[in-house]
């Protein structure tokens, strides 16, 4: 079951996800743990709100990423470049941060974002927290339609999604999401109102829908404001 909060603002929203953020960081007693971010456009206002005010962070904690455009990471399109003021401001070293590798080909990066998460799993690592955009047309991360899911191999965190028009883009799956803790879909805008209602239904399922269908613990935290 999804768990629906609707805030008036979209800084309400914002200001709640980054306390939510701060607790994580605050109880995160393994080592290694990681908190996901996603890219796009709704995040920013996020990052900016954690880089004015960044809170202390526990030692084992990393951050990574939901997906990843196959760009330079000093691209305007890069999400690692729009989260790193934040997570300079967070004064996170590099190796608590869970870069994809652009530089290799699409399937070479890929695949080693992929070891990445093999590796920290096969540490003990866990995920408290993964924060989700969700688009126009219900897709999630860079997972588009229902196809692309099917084809996913069993055992596979991440994989290459060529897309044209491009940027081609670098995915987290929905086998990595289920081993989160806590999944919360960060949703603005009176745009995405009726995919909203979609998943709150959940009668015509969007891809985000099944994406997450195997999380422990869901929510839906959604502002109408733009």
């Amino acid at each position: 079951m999804m768990l629906t909060s609707v805030f008036d603002t979209r800084d309400a929203l914002f200001q709640a996800t980054a306390r939510r953020m701060a607790v994580v960081s605050e109880r995160c007693l393994s080592e290694p743990a990681a908190i996901l971010i996603p890219g796009g456009n709704t995040p920013r206002a996020l990052f900016e709100l954690i880089a004015a005010n960044p809170f202390p962070l526990c030692p084992g904690l990393r951050f990574a990423f939901t997906d990843e455009r196959h760009v330079p990471l000093t691209d305007a399109q890069s999400n690692y470049g729009l989260a790193k003021p934040m997570l300079d401001a967070l004064q996170l070293p590099d190796d608590k941060v869970m870069r994809v590798a652009v530089g290799e080909d699409l399937e070479q990066a890929a695949a080693e974002y992929d070891a990445q998460w093999h590796r920290f799993f096969g540490q003990g690592g866990t995920i408290p927290l993964i924060l989700l955009g969700i688009g126009d047309d219900g897709h999630t991360c860079s997972l588009f339609t229902h196809e692309q899911l099917d084809d996913i191999p069993e055992g596979r965190y991440a994989v290459a999604v060529p897309k044209e028009p491009g940027p081609a883009r670098i995915s987290t799956t929905p086998a990595l999401l289920a081993r989160a803790a806590h999944v919360i879909f960060l949703v603005t805008g009176s745009a995405k109102a009726a995919v909203v209602q979609q998943m709150q239904e959940q009668s015509e399922a969007p891809v985000a829908v099944r994406a997450v269908a195997g999380c422990p613990r869901v929510s839906l935290w959604f502002t109408p404001e733009d």
